[in-house]
């Protein structure tokens, strides 16, 4: 990296691919291990533990990495994550050669790596601002979107073809290596290029982990985030059209392209990757359009777009009077990969506000309690939305959900306008 003379372009450089082989390295292994899990047992019951093991630590442990983060220098924090990621599975690769991998073992490996990942994630997050100028935070975000939607739509792929060709074991070898490269990376970053302050994180020896007092620092940076008018009005509505994508796309989709329309597997698949399609697009024209209308006129106006497109969603189910099975893959794809641009266009404008408008003795805290309520709200949607689905059809819980992101975004419009003017 010595003939990268810019420190900015060497970060980012550097940045991109320490969080390209984590990243990729977390969603191949979450997916092979899923497979691995369902070989075994044959259960559908411990596949979907194994996936609830890899968000559950989410929602228990990000207020208190938030603590850790704010904290503890982000640096050390960050390469220590991967590092023991790796070491990790290092010797899980050890006991599986030893003694075999069983479902214990599966279990933990999936709730320790993905307790872990908070750790790497929330201080990356944090630090963003801090590794470039203030003009080029949206260009991170907008890369590091790229690099979460491309192995959203890779990592299954490459997870299939690695459990395929390798037995699980050296699979486990690989991907425990790939965590010390992206270790060995984040230690060339340099985390304070653009800090002001040089003691901003309180040095390790002058406090411990267990000294904390983690519940009344939790409380802080909840009544920061609080005070934080703005900031609350757009986590609002950025938690309403997660509760909603959720609520009406996420579950029936599925239920009225499988059951309904009967569309074949291969091309279901292809319908879905319409979304981190549309994630990836969005996030090459997201600076432009920043750049160009006030946030909340962004969040307004992708709001009522997303809302027609998810009303649209519902409209074959209503008429079914097409026949031609592939006009059916078509238009869904179509609606799908707008659906990936609207969620680009309201999470890298909102993850930029968060990292831009809050202090950095707080940043931390109030990201990880950001994404603790969304995880929370998701799963809520999810139940709520299975229940209506036992005894309404999949098309009403769609255009009910539609119809309420439409009324709630000319509402935040309205309510948005007049604070402005």
């Amino acid at each position: 990296m010595k003939y990268i003379k810019n420190k900015e372009d060497r970060n980012s450089i550097l940045f991109y691919l320490a969080n390209l082989i984590s990243i990729f390295g977390t969603a191949i292994y979450t997916f092979a291990i899923s497979l691995y899990t369902l070989k075994i047992t044959g259960s559908s019951i411990s596949f979907s533990t194994t996936l609830i093991l890899s968000v559950l630590p989410i929602i228990i442990l990000n207020p208190f990495v938030g603590v850790i983060v704010d904290k503890f220098n982000k640096k050390k924090l960050a390469v220590i994550a991967n590092a023991l990621n790796g070491i990790f599975l290092f010797t899980v690769y050890l006991i599986s050669n030893w003694k075999g991998l069983n479902l214990g073992t599966i279990y933990l490996s999936t709730f320790v790596i993905t307790s872990i990942n908070i750790i790497f994630d929330i201080s990356i997050d944090s630090a963003i601002p801090n590794i470039v100028s203030k003009d080029k935070v949206v260009n991170i975000n907008s890369g590091n979107r790229i690099i979460d939607s491309i192995s959203s739509v890779l990592g299954p792929v490459l997870g299939g073809v690695a459990f395929a060709a390798f037995n699980i074991e050296t699979f486990i070898l690989i991907n425990s290596i790939s965590f010390i490269v992206s270790a060995i990376l984040d230690t060339l970053i340099d985390f304070k290029y653009n800090t002001e302050n040089e003691s901003e994180e309180m040095d390790s020896e002058s406090i411990t982990f267990g000294k904390l007092n983690y519940f009344k620092e939790i409380a802080e940076g909840l009544k920061y985030l609080i005070s934080k008018r703005y900031i609350i009005r757009i986590l609002s509505i950025f938690i309403i059209f997660n509760f909603f994508i959720s609520f009406s796309v996420t579950i029936p989709i599925p239920i009225i392209l499988n059951n309904i329309l009967e569309i074949p597997a291969k091309s279901y698949g292809l319908i879905q990757g319409g979304i981190p399609v549309g994630m990836i697009i969005g996030a090459f024209v997201v600076k432009k359009i920043m750049a160009k209308y006030k946030l909340n006129n962004i969040f307004s106006a992708v709001g009522i777009v997303m809302s027609v497109n998810i009303i649209l969603l519902s409209i074959p189910i209503l008429f079914k009077t097409i026949n031609n099975i592939n006009v059916y893959i078509m238009y869904y794809l179509i609606i799908m990969i707008f659906m990936g641009i609207c969620i680009s266009l309201v999470d890298i404008p909102f993850s930029y506000t968060m990292q831009t408008n809050i202090e950095e003795e707080y940043r931390g805290r109030s990201i990880s309690l950001t994404i603790s309520i969304v995880k929370v709200v998701v799963p809520i949607s999810y139940i709520i939305s299975g229940i209506l689905l036992q005894s309404i059809e999949p098309y009403i819980v769609v255009l009910f959900g539609g119809i309420s992101v439409l009324i709630i975004s000319i509402i935040f419009f309205k309510y948005a306008k007049r604070l402005y003017n």
